[in-house]
């Protein structure tokens, strides 16, 4: 497994031995503990401009993915690459008291959603969505039992 992070946010203090720890969780969950992924970890303005740029929309939003495995598959050497995943920092201090969640555990949260839409999976629509939201929960479940800050509060 081949995780990078990259906090470029300052406002908040992360530790990158508990992010990495939940990657490594994340990725087992869903069959992928070799894969190497980027997490980018950034503020709301930062967020904001990347959401204009890269998907045309002036909307909030807590998660991006950028997806290696999108079009034609490149030939694998080594562990596959899965892709990026960029999260708002401020979105998830701001979101985890609404939705009764540590901190923590809206990170883990990002970080399963955003690794979910790099293996394809889709929120756009109910169905999907549903599904999408199952396997989140198990993700956090397993998350949980290693890193107990993820657990839920409520």
């Amino acid at each position: 497994m081949n995780v990078r992070l990259s906090n470029e946010q300052t406002r908040i203090r992360l530790s990158s031995a508990k992010l990495r720890k939940i990657a490594a969780l994340i990725l087992r969950a869903v069959g992928f503990e070799r894969a190497e992924v980027a997490f980018r970890f950034v503020s709301d303005a930062r967020m904001k401009t990347l959401n204009r740029r890269f998907m045309k929309s002036r909307a909030r939003t807590d998660v991006l993915a950028f997806s290696q495995w999108e079009g034609k598959p490149m030939p694998a050497v080594g562990a596959p690459l899965l892709g990026d995943v960029v999260i708002s920092v401020d979105a998830a201090r701001r979101q985890a008291p609404v939705y009764g969640h540590s901190f923590e555990r809206e990170l883990a949260l990002y970080m399963a959603h955003g690794v979910l839409h790099l293996l394809g999976h889709d929120d756009l629509k109910p169905g999907p969505r549903a599904k999408m939201r199952k396997e989140e929960a198990r993700i956090l479940r397993a998350v949980a039992r290693r890193v107990p800050q993820t657990r839920p509060t409520a």
